[in-house]
């Protein structure tokens, strides 16, 4: 629940800042696999299936890895914060539904944030 918290506070954050913490320019690579983890992220018949937790963490893992080479750092720690999301879903052991299903709302959560913020960027 602490990080669900820090996410939320770093979402809102950048939403009361608005975009000049961000990049001015859309980037349709960074934008695609905000929108895939967003998607993979929703809440299935299955919220624990490990094949989908993996995918999850796989899609936050290239977030924050391609942000750290090309982004600044301010995003590289919203993304930093949903890979840590995923690791922690991912590596629970027998976790509950409910776990499983609050923590992929979280992700979600700041994903559909971040969509809606970077979304609104000058697209060349």
């Amino acid at each position: 629940m602490e990080t669900y918290r820090k996410v939320s506070i770093l979402a809102l954050a950048i939403l009361i800042s608005g975009c000049n913490l961000l990049p001015d320019n859309f980037d349709n690579q960074e934008f695609g696999y905000l929108a895939e983890l967003h998607v993979s992220a929703t809440a299935t018949p299955t919220p624990c299936d490990a094949g989908e937790l993996k995918e999850i963490h796989r899609l936050a893992s290239v977030l924050t890895t391609y942000s750290e080479h090309t982004l600044n750092s301010n995003t590289t720690k919203i993304y930093s914060e949903i890979q840590s999301l995923a690791g922690e879903l991912l590596v629970r052991e027998s976790p509950s539904i409910i776990y499983c299903k609050m923590k992929r709302k979280s992700i979600r959560d700041v994903t559909d944030t971040a969509l809606s913020v970077f979304g609104t960027r000058i697209k060349k």
